[in-house]
């Protein structure tokens, strides 16, 4: 027999234990990364809120101001009559007004309270 076939039919080393070994460490580091992750998205959290309320109330500000400019333009269309305008036509500027007051009153009664 040659050394090859001699050191090739050595004893065999069990690898179970040393893969329950990596599989338990990376387990271990699995969980500690979710954790973290978890604890890093939970404080961000708070900031987030903040911000999203502050967009949404100037959005809403914002919106509400051009629905009132909309409002105020429609009305005193409306005031002009039908010197200006046919019946058809104030029908259609009553309805936009109409429309515009709905948006207005949903943007009002529709602002957040401050906490999501």
């Amino acid at each position: 027999m040659h050394l090859i076939d001699k050191i090739g039919r050595g004893p065999r080393i069990k690898l179970t234990a040393t893969k329950e070994k990596v599989r338990s460490i990376m387990k271990k580091t699995y969980t500690v990364m979710s954790i973290v992750a978890g604890a890093i998205i939970m404080s961000a959290l708070p900031a987030l809120a903040e911000e999203a309320a502050t967009a949404h109330q100037v959005i809403c500000q914002n919106n509400s101001d051009s629905i009132q400019e909309r409002i105020g333009r429609l009305d005193r269309e409306i005031v002009r009559g039908t010197a200006v305008y046919s019946p058809e036509e104030l029908k259609k500027l009553q309805k936009e007004r109409s429309d515009a007051g709905k948006i207005r009153d949903y943007v009002n009664n529709n602002e957040p309270s401050g906490s999501l």
